[in-house]
């Protein structure tokens, strides 16, 4: 007896060509349509493996020396969070430059006295030459020293104007100098060190967000290209999860590759957080997901959020820290 093809198993919406159209007549909000099976060929479907949705190899905007790392591997941080400190006190000198320049008003104050006086001046020289008590000659020497003083008005609130943007500038650069996460996760791996040299393109951390996992998959085209946004098909986890889980397609590439005749497609997961780590081989699954799988993912989620390091935290690990209080 030949060998059974691989089944797809997939919960398809009622409206699959189009995932965020209106629900069918008849169909509840939230509601899953029930599982539909489509056959595909093993020869052509290649296992694919888990990555974090969300992930990052934090660097430098510029050469620069390392003045502290402040997370350890396997430590949380927040959205914003400080992990790496480079050595700012160049751009700090330069702030208080910067500061000083912007803060300076005295020649804007004397080019306005000096325009205000001008302007009277030529008010008085004008009115004595409509009266004909002053020639043309001094009138237009007074009307070139208002002229005069209203330009170097205008060069002195310029002037200004481009030390408040220096400030604004210097400011920035020197914020560059805290390497922060871009998202909440979790440290998985250091590559830096006080003290250390560092340039553009080389890895500071590698942060990641390990509540959340997709995997791309190349499907058959026939099949693929079936398949919408939401649809649920069913998925097998390797090693060390060795479970049948839900996956939700996230995002069908449209567009075929002429080679394999296969569409990628992204899929999460219909399982607790933190219970598909990266790095996982998945593969199409022959069955629907049963309480045993539930069970199983739902006791991983639960051990990995008790494993060490995974609490909230911003420890520095390269400056001296801070005493504990006593107890």
């Amino acid at each position: 007896m030949p060998n059974a093809a691989p089944l797809i198993l997939l919960s398809m919406t009622l409206l699959a060509a189009d995932p965020i159209g209106p629900a069918a007549p008849g169909s509840e909000p939230g509601s899953v349509a029930p599982a539909r099976v489509i056959h595909a060929d093993a020869s052509s479907l290649i296992p694919g493996v888990t990555r974090p949705a969300r992930e990052a190899t934090l660097g430098v905007p510029f050469d620069a020396t390392i003045a502290g790392v402040r997370v350890a591997e396997g430590g949380r941080v927040r959205a914003g969070d400080i992990v790496v400190m480079l050595d700012d006190r160049v751009a700090r000198e330069a702030l208080r430059v910067s500061e000083v320049e912007a803060s300076h008003t005295a020649a804007v104050d004397r080019a306005r006295a000096e325009f205000e006086r001008a302007s009277e001046s030529f008010d008085r020289a004008e009115q004595a030459s409509d009266s004909g008590a002053m020639g043309a000659e001094r009138l237009s020497e007074a009307r070139h020293r208002r002229d005069t003083a209203a330009a170097d008005l205008r060069f002195a609130q310029e002037t200004l104007e481009r030390a408040r943007a220096q400030l604004a500038l210097t400011r920035a650069q020197l914020d560059e100098h805290a390497i922060r996460a871009p998202f909440g996760g979790v440290v998985a791996r250091v590559h830096a060190e006080a003290g250390e040299v560092v340039s553009p393109g080389q890895p500071l951390v590698d942060l990641i967000d390990p509540h959340r996992s997709l995997v791309d998959l190349y499907l058959p085209a026939g099949e693929a290209l079936l398949l919408g946004q939401g649809d649920r098909v069913a998925l097998r986890l390797g090693t060390p999860l060795d479970a049948v889980v839900n996956g939700i397609v996230r995002f069908v590439e449209p567009r075929v590759d002429p080679a394999a005749g296969a569409v990628r497609v992204v899929l999460g997961f219909d399982a607790p957080d933190a219970s598909v780590p990266g790095g996982v081989l998945v593969t199409l699954a022959d069955r629907l997901p049963g309480d045993r799988d539930a069970t199983r993912l739902a006791l991983i989620a639960e051990a990995r959020t008790r494993m060490p390091g995974t609490r909230s935290s911003v420890a520095s690990v390269s400056e001296p820290a801070e005493a504990a209080p006593a107890p």
